[in-house]
């Protein structure tokens, strides 16, 4: 949402952008479950799981980080993304 409201400094645009791609998320799994609901098994949510995991650490290295970068203090957002990195760190241990 802050991308585009620093693009188009209009908040409700931002808002319905945002809006929209978050309903899609839920509608999608909704699709793909009603069409793919008997081949569904372990290895292939395993398969899902891991895909979306690289294709979520992709986009945060390589695209919101260096975005993040341009706008605000560099040590900040890095100590941020430690952080982050930190707590799943220490969610994963507790929850196994």
């Amino acid at each position: 949402m802050v991308p585009i409201y620093y693009g188009s400094n209009n908040f409700k645009k931002a808002f319905l952008y945002t809006l929209v791609a978050g309903i899609a998320e839920p509608i999608g799994g909704v699709v793909f479950y009603l069409l793919f609901k008997n081949y569904i098994n372990n290895l292939m949510l395993g398969f899902l799981f891991a895909f979306i995991a690289g294709v979520m650490i992709y986009l945060s290295i390589h695209e919101l980080i260096p975005k993040s970068l341009e706008y605000r203090d560099n040590s900040r957002t890095l100590s941020y993304f430690m952080i982050g990195i930190i707590f799943f760190l220490i969610v994963h241990i507790f929850m196994h």
